[in-house]
């Protein structure tokens, strides 16, 4: 990866005139950007604060905006409407020919598997309480759901997994069920930013942030690993801030996160620090092999060294194989083309001994040096 010198200087006007479907936009970058990269809006009159997520090839849109939800190629630009609904959560199954759709209802939520080629929901569901996120995995959808309820003391968190194979009834999980203080209810960013899940690698576990509210102590985030099959869980860290981020890192072996102060990359089986980098952590994204971080609003090597900066505004969406980053500014979308990143060591074949090895360490029935041990065989 080569090391780009940035310079800190007054953006000409020149450079700020990006032009796309005859509009001026103003990229949220510093700029003059390092060399070899370029950036350029890819959609715009996207709806705040609504879910924008890329197929698994990085091929395709999924967007929403005042007038429903739809497909936008990256390639050409065309796009087909799906809904005149808006959604609040969205996510492609691997292969890319279904989406599932979150829509909000009167007593809860509506979960849709939608078929990308033609827009026909193929089945629904309903459940109480708000979707947060949707991931999916081979052959299930994992949405995230989440209820706030409003007492004279205080109030109740509630998050429950829904494991739905898109046929039959969910299978529902309860991930956190905590009684607030009316302090800790207060503050509605903390309670609608907790849960942030990340899939694994390998599809057996996923990471997440769950909040605790001792009455005796402060309250705090937790970062949770917890093994899908078993349901064992594993306290990664904890972050004092009620505020912060943590992603997979290193094939899964790894966890970043920031705990307000700094970024620590840990392995969270060993719970050895490997790094620290001097950042918050409020935001936190990834290349596929992991030597490029998007960390609050820099995009950094891995040794901490700044590859360009963004503007407060900007917030991640993916990072692409190919180098693309996408990324998003309010109501505009962007993509940064031109980043030399690694291509990510292809993950060991996910066999049934493989699982089964990750099943153990999860349980605790081996430890970290009978699982390296084991999957070197």
């Amino acid at each position: 990866m080569s090391t780009f010198s940035l310079r800190r200087c007054t953006v000409s006007v020149s450079l700020l005139a990006f032009i796309f479907s005859g509009c001026l936009a103003t990229p949220p970058v510093e700029l003059p950007l390092p060399p070899g990269l370029t950036i350029q809006t890819v959609a715009e009159k996207l709806l705040p604060q609504s879910p924008v997520v890329v197929s698994p090839d990085g091929s395709v849109l999924a967007l929403v905006r005042r007038d429903g939800l739809l497909l936008r190629s990256l390639v050409s630009g065309v796009e087909k409407k799906l809904s005149t609904e808006k959604p609040v959560a969205l996510a492609f199954n691997p292969d890319g020919s279904e989406l599932a759709a979150a829509f909000l209802a009167a007593d809860g939520s509506r979960l849709q598997r939608i078929a990308t080629s033609n827009g026909k929901v193929l089945a629904e569901i309903s459940f109480s309480g708000r979707c947060e996120a949707l991931l999916s995995r081979q052959g299930e959808w994992l949405a995230f759901v989440t209820t706030v309820e409003t007492f004279r003391f205080g109030g109740n968190l509630r998050s429950r997994l829904l494991r739905w194979d898109g046929k039959q009834a969910p299978i529902e999980e309860l991930l956190n069920d905590v009684t607030l203080d009316r302090s800790t209810l207060a503050e509605k960013e903390t309670l609608w930013a907790t849960l942030r899940p990340q899939l694994s690698p390998y599809g057996d576990e996923i990471l997440f942030l769950r909040l605790h509210d001792p009455p005796a102590f402060d309250p705090y985030i937790a970062v949770v690993l917890r093994h899908l099959e078993t349901r064992s869980e594993r306290t990664v860290a904890k972050l004092p801030k009620l505020r912060g981020a943590a992603i997979y890192l290193d094939g899964g072996e790894a966890v970043a996160y920031g705990d307000g102060m700094m970024v620590r990359i840990v392995d969270p089986w060993s719970e050895k620090e490997k790094q620290r980098l001097s950042r918050s952590g409020q935001q936190l994204a990834a290349s596929p092999a992991g030597e490029i971080l998007w960390a609050d609003n820099d995009l950094l090597q891995r040794d901490g060294q700044i590859v360009m900066s963004f503007a407060a505004t900007a917030e991640p969406v993916a990072f692409l194989a190919d180098g693309r980053v996408l990324l998003r500014d309010n109501k505009r979308l962007y993509q940064l083309s031109g980043l030399s990143v690694a291509q990510p060591e292809t993950p060991a074949p996910a066999s049934d001994r493989l699982l089964l090895l990750r099943k153990w360490r999860a349980e605790g029935l081996i430890d970290v040096r009978e699982y390296v041990e084991q999957v070197g065989k």
